[in-house]
């Protein structure tokens, strides 16, 4: 019975991830993502991202929904924002936010509680050739 329900969570967690995000193999771009269809502030995937390193501890809501647009999520007093459907793949020795969650108290940003990143190694070097002098 435990392993049914163990299973069967599972399976359920799967198929919201699938419905959620989509395609792993869906070519992603910044311009498919509005935050949230709120006619409150609509702000592109792409704008989001341009502005997410502007975003301080002491922002106010109405300053970080100008720049974000409507979190994804909101439970209680934590937004999530997630750029995972919009945001290119990083090329090598490139790093790039693909969630936020910001802490609110009192209407203002308290703390960054987590900034996922995706990100590759450093980007290759060529090799060196080896030269060889003319003997004398």
């Amino acid at each position: 019975m435990i392993t049914a329900i163990i299973l069967w969570s599972n399976i359920s967690a799967a198929m919201n991830f699938a419905l959620t995000h989509g395609s792993s193999h869906a070519k992603r771009s910044s311009g498919m993502l509005t935050q949230n269809d709120s006619a409150q502030s609509k702000v592109s995937c792409a704008e989001a991202l341009k502005n997410v390193p502007a975003i301080k501890v002491g922002m106010q809501e109405s300053e970080v929904l100008s720049l974000l647009g409507e979190p994804g999520r909101r439970l209680k007093d934590v937004w999530s924002y997630s750029f995972w459907d919009c945001v290119t793949p990083p090329q090598a020795g490139e790093q790039k936010v693909i969630g936020l969650g910001l802490v609110f108290k009192e209407g203002a940003v308290t703390k960054i509680e987590y900034a996922t990143v995706d990100a590759t190694g450093p980007a290759p070097v060529p090799a060196k050739k080896n030269e060889k002098k003319p003997s004398s």
